[in-house]
């Protein structure tokens, strides 16, 4: 018999428990991205006194050009994360500051937060929020079944006697001509009025009258007929029909929200952010630099050769990448180690030949399947970028240079220069050159 290649059920029990008992350990997905206390400047010193060459420092309209060492080092200096072989193996510090609960125990937690007493909902200041936490808790949370009614007794004048009515358990279920009951999840009770409200009415059709009002119905002597009225009314259909949609939402909503949660306690999605945050902070600092109006085409050219070298080098961080995930979650693991692994069938097998699968997991799966063609995808679109760049400013060097350039240089820069743009420059109109 073969010895099982997958977790038991028993194990995987046991490792579902272990996991909702780490959940309070588990960050906010914003803790994950680091924050600056400022914003990136470039004071007009850092922009003049620049040298394009080794040999001289050039200057255009008689302004100094920035050259793009200085922007490199400044876009390096300004990032959490370098790829230089010296550095320590930890990513951008991506610690949690501040304790944090998961999705789900924000949910679990809504009971001991939220009052019972719909009362404290319905009144002049009733806003949105109050609306979502109703609709999110539902009816039979507001309900109150278990109360003692008769502090909600009320003395009614029956002839010469005098009658005490309160309100009645019973009517929380509704009969049918066909004795069927029916629960009126809709009817609220509140101890602290004494009083019933309609629980769709009073959010989405509030009145003045009966169970719409702010201050429900206490009518106790005529209250089967009020209530029996009420649900029968095209108002409370429509308002039924409001809240089961807005229900609904709000559910999917739930749903969803629980289901990231579940994900973000992959090691893979984790490793993720981390990724995105150190390429998306070196970009958007090259883009920022990239937009100043003072920046030459050369200069250009050279940032995104710099950020072209800085995607690349990251191809072999990956290591760097997981461990800092780990050590900010120590428990996440690898999705794929927790499902039982697929087997090649006999039949394919057998007309294949005898060759071993090959099967990826955890991390060399990760690695090859996602990290490494988010790597290579951002590196051969920003080599386009920048073979662009680089042809453009090489046919118009010719104008960064012109102080330390000859003038047989000059002169078949011009030669070429007209010969690219025929339509636009005559060769022949070109001024011959004094010699000095």
């Amino acid at each position: 018999m073969s010895k099982r290649s997958y977790p038991s059920g028993s194990e995987k029990r046991k490792k579902a428990l272990h996991q909702k008992e780490v959940i309070e350990k588990l960050p906010k997905l914003t803790s994950y991205f680091t924050t600056t206390t400022g914003e990136t400047s470039v004071s007009s010193n850092q922009l003049i006194n620049v040298p394009h060459d080794d040999s001289a420092q050039l200057q255009i309209a008689g302004i100094s050009k920035p050259s793009c060492s200085n922007f490199e080092k400044e876009i390096e200096s300004e990032s959490d994360y370098s790829y230089d072989e010296s550095a320590t193996t930890s990513v951008t510090s991506l610690k949690p500051t501040t304790p944090t609960v998961s999705i789900e125990q924000q949910f679990s937690n809504t009971e001991e937060l939220i009052s019972h007493d719909p009362a404290d909902y319905f009144h002049e200041k009733f806003v949105e929020i109050n609306r979502e936490i109703l609709i999110r808790k539902g009816p039979v949370y507001f309900q109150n079944k278990d109360s003692d009614f008769s502090e909600a007794s009320r003395t009614y004048k029956d002839g010469n006697k005098l009658v005490t009515r309160y309100f009645n358990k019973a009517l929380f279920i509704r009969k049918l001509k066909n004795n069927e009951s029916v629960e009126r999840k809709w009817l609220l009770y509140s101890p602290s009025k004494c009083s019933v409200f309609c629980f769709s009415c009073c959010l989405f059709n509030p009145t003045d009258v009966n169970l719409c009002s702010r201050n429900g119905c206490n009518d106790w002597k005529h209250i089967n007929h009020i209530i029996l009225t009420h649900e029968n009314s095209p108002a409370h259909k429509q308002s039924m029909i409001t809240y089961l949609a807005r229900s609904k939402a709000a559910r999917e909503t739930r749903d969803e929200a629980l289901s990231l949660s579940r994900k973000m306690r992959n090691l893979e999605f984790i490793i993720l952010t981390e990724i995105w945050s150190t390429i998306l902070e070196r970009i958007d600092k090259t883009s920022n630099y990239l937009q100043k109006e003072t920046i030459t085409l050369d200069v250009a050219t050279n940032l995104l050769t710099s950020l072209y070298d800085f995607i690349t080098n990251l191809r072999d961080k990956f290591d760097n990448f997981e461990s800092s995930a780990k050590e900010n979650n120590p428990e996440s693991d690898y999705k794929d180690l927790s499902q039982r692994t697929r087997r090649r069938s006999s039949r394919q097998s057998f007309f294949d030949g005898s060759a071993p699968s090959v099967q990826l997991n955890g991390k060399e799966r990760f690695n090859v399947e996602t990290f490494l063609p988010i790597i290579d995808t951002l590196s051969v679109h920003l080599k386009q970028r920048q073979s662009s760049y680089e042809i453009v400013s090489q046919r118009f060097s010719l104008f960064f240079h012109l102080k330390t350039l000859n003038s047989e240089e000059i002169r078949q820069g011009c030669k070429e220069f007209s010969q690219i743009y025929h339509e636009d420059v005559n060769e022949k109109e070109r001024v011959p050159l004094q010699s000095t």
